[in-house]
């Protein structure tokens, strides 16, 4: 089943990451990326707002997929929208604790889970493959070069 989550849902439930802090959803797509290798399982992140500088609002990280709202809609609704233009609705799993994307997901015939739950199989599933969150504040050469890819900056060169 593929998930579907709202990021900053789940940023804003868990302690390991401040919503407050500017690398917050960079933090957060890379225990997802790492989660999704793990299960290899198919993973949208859905993000509120317009991406960061340089990035696009859709794009991928290995297989996880990455969707920033932008600036004149949120996540909420991107979220309807996947669902709603899903050819198999029931086949997803929808991450909100949000009451109205919840219930929303469970009316299409999706699977809703809250974030915590969601939150506890990502951090035992991660513990299993031998990561643990404080790790995702380094990056292996691996994730270097999908950021690097996710940022656009193969042809960037440092000047002397």
């Amino acid at each position: 089943m593929p998930y579907l989550i709202d990021g900053n849902n789940l940023i804003g439930a868990i302690r390991v990451i401040d919503i407050r802090d500017a690398a917050a959803r960079e933090k957060m797509t890379r225990m997802l990326a790492a989660y999704q290798r793990a299960k290899n399982n198919s993973v949208t992140v859905v993000y509120d707002g317009p991406p960061p500088g340089g990035v696009r609002g859709k794009s991928s990280i290995g297989g996880l997929k990455i969707i920033y709202a932008g600036p004149d809609t949120d996540a909420d609704t991107r979220i309807r929208k996947i669902l709603d233009r899903a050819r198999e609705p029931a086949s997803y799993v929808v991450v909100s604790s949000d009451k109205q994307v919840y219930s929303y997901a469970r009316w299409r015939g999706a699977k809703a889970m809250r974030v915590m739950p969601f939150y506890k199989d990502l951090q035992q599933t991660l513990e299993r493959a031998g990561r643990m969150a404080a790790e995702f504040d380094a990056l292996n050469d691996n994730e270097v070069d999908e950021w690097i890819r996710y940022l656009g900056l193969e042809d960037w060169q440092v000047e002397d």
